[in-house]
Formats: structure tokens, C-alpha cells, sequence
């Protein structure tokens, strides 16, 4: 029975932590994939209140809802941590104009157009690129936690 109650504890906290996971990745996806993080945060919730119910008796329900909470935010920060980790630079080239060939310098296109269509997901690693460049310079920002939140009001303002 002890080995019972070890693999309930372990699944119970590993769904507590994959929730944290999925509610973080609805935050910062792009419109067309929130509804399958919404609906695997749905059903992981779902089954922590049955595995939660059914093995946890008496008093011990009561230690399972700080459970819950631990994990949820475990899961959370570790995935907010992933997600917002410093993106790699690559080096750019040098712009530079051969000798041999005659030229004023370089020609830049500018385009100006309505905005970026609802479907457009290059939106939140550009965000990503902005965060870590304020981070480098020192200039005020939201604070780490609460960053995809900020994202997900950015992907809902479409």
C-alpha cells in the first residue's frame, strides 16, 4: 500500500507541474495554438481533482491543495525560465562593397503596411529579442514571473 500512496504523490506532483507548464505555454502562444494548450491544461486540471480525490483521504486533501499550488508554480517559473532564456546571436557579416564595383553605398526598402495579420507568430520571439535587450541594458521592465502575461496581452491585442 506505501508503494500506492509514493506513485500517487509522484503523478499528482508531475501533473501539478505540467500544469504550471501548459498555463504558461496558453500565455505565450499565438492564437491559433492557445486552444490545444487550453484544452491540456483542461484535462490535467480535471485529472488532479479525480487523482486528488480518490487517493488522498481525511485530512491528507487538505495537504493536497498547497501540493497542488507548489507544483503549479514550480511548473510555471521552470517553463517561464525556459521560455525566456537568452537567445543565442549569431554574427552578422560585414557589410562591405567589393572594390571592383562602383556604388554610392546601400539601398534600403521600407515598407509600410496595415500590421501584422492575427495568425502572424513571429510577433513573440521578436517580444523575446526586446526583453533580453532591456535586460542587457539595464532599463525597467515587468518583473521575470510576471513577463508572459505581458506576452499574452501582446498576442491578444491582434
Amino acid at each position: 500500500m506505501k508503494k500506492t500512496v509514493d506513485l500517487t504523490m509522484i503523478a499528482f506532483i508531475s501533473l501539478s507541474l505540467l500544469s504550471g507548464y501548459l498555463f504558461l505555454m496558453f500565455l505565450v502562444s499565438s492564437p491559433l495554438q492557445s486552444p490545444f494548450y487550453s484544452a491540456g491544461f483542461s484535462l490535467v486540471l480535471m485529472g488532479i481533482v479525480v487523482l486528488g480525490y480518490r487517493s488522498f483521504k481525511n485530512w491528507l486533501r487538505l495537504v493536497a491543495a498547497p501540493l497542488f499550488l507548489l507544483g503549479f508554480i514550480t511548473g510555471y517559473l521552470i517553463g517561464t525560465a525556459i521560455f525566456l532564456r537568452p537567445i543565442t546571436r549569431k554574427e552578422l557579416p560585414p557589410l562591405e562593397i567589393p572594390a571592383s564595383k562602383q556604388s554610392d553605398g546601400f539601398t534600403a526598402v521600407i515598407y509600410f503596411t496595415h500590421g501584422e495579420p492575427p495568425t502572424y507568430d513571429k510577433a513573440i520571439p521578436a517580444w523575446k529579442h526586446s526583453i533580453q535587450e532591456m535586460d542587457e541594458s539595464g532599463a525597467p521592465f515587468i518583473p521575470y514571473p510576471f513577463r508572459p502575461f505581458f506576452l499574452m496581452q501582446y498576442a491578444l491585442s491582434f
